[in-house]
């Protein structure tokens, strides 16, 4: 009998070795699976980030775009004011010119970088999906810059 139990023991030890090796294994391979399914998620992310960003980015072009075009109009204008201001006390009807000048020259239009995009990313604290950090530094430094006055000092700080 005390040959057979002991057969018996080294029997369901080995058995419980064995399921204990392949639970572990199966545990394992589990979270190879998981890790390559957060990894594929996480690109997904920053494709979805970065394409938004792409769309934000191409606005802010547009929108500069519009700026720089406003601005040639306006100094244009300012152009043409200077000189109806130069012969004015030639001659008087040339006030009415100026006056018509006059609503341009005193409008502006700001440059305000679209970033909500980028607001998302940060405020999800998905900023490190972004895997180059040459990218990430770079778009975090162009939605640092505070705006300013007109399209000028966007073009020297860039």
């Amino acid at each position: 009998m005390s040959n057979t139990t002991g057969s018996r023991v080294g029997r369901y030890f080995f058995y419980a070795l064995g399921e204990i090796i392949l639970v572990t294994i199966g545990i394992l391979i589990a979270l190879q699976v998981n890790e390559w399914n957060n990894k594929r998620i996480n690109e997904l992310k920053e494709t979805e980030y970065l394409f938004e960003i792409k769309e934000n980015l191409e606005s802010d072009t547009l929108q500069i775009n519009k700026i720089l075009e406003f601005n040639a109009s306006k100094g244009a204008s300012i152009d043409s004011a200077f000189y109806y201001m130069s012969i004015a006390d030639k001659n008087p009807i040339v006030g009415k010119y100026f006056s018509r000048l006059f609503p341009v020259i005193t409008n502006e239009m700001t440059f305000q970088p679209k970033n909500v995009a980028f607001q998302n990313i940060v405020s999800s604290g998905n900023i490190e999906l972004i895997q180059s950090n040459t990218l990430r530094k770079s778009i975090s430094t162009y939605y640092a810059q505070e705006p300013t006055e007109g399209i000028d000092g966007m073009v020297r700080n860039t």
